[in-house]
């Protein structure tokens, strides 16, 4: 919002005045919770890297067990569907 708008519209001084530090307060608090909503992904990123590794190094040590081969990769599918979900990138 810019305050020739708010001249614009005949308002005093004051008055523009109360309504950028309203805006102001308003624009604050929108920029906190899309920093926070990028903290969150950013922490979902590593967890989910962090279980793919460990998924991988299950895959490893499981060896030949058929059974345990299929729940890691449905896991690993549910992963993936995860991922395109909440990162799509």
């Amino acid at each position: 919002m810019k305050r020739d708008f708010l001249k614009g519209l005949g308002l005093e001084d004051g008055t523009i005045d109360q309504i950028m530090k309203e805006h102001g307060s308003s624009v604050a608090a929108f920029k906190n919770q899309a920093k926070q909503a990028d903290t969150d992904i950013e922490e979902l990123q590593k967890h989910l890297k962090a279980r793919d590794t460990q998924l991988e190094n299950l895959k490893k040590v499981a060896g030949d067990s058929e059974e345990l081969q299929k729940q890691i990769n449905d896991l690993q599918a549910e992963n993936r569907k995860l991922q395109e979900k909440f990162m799509p990138i």
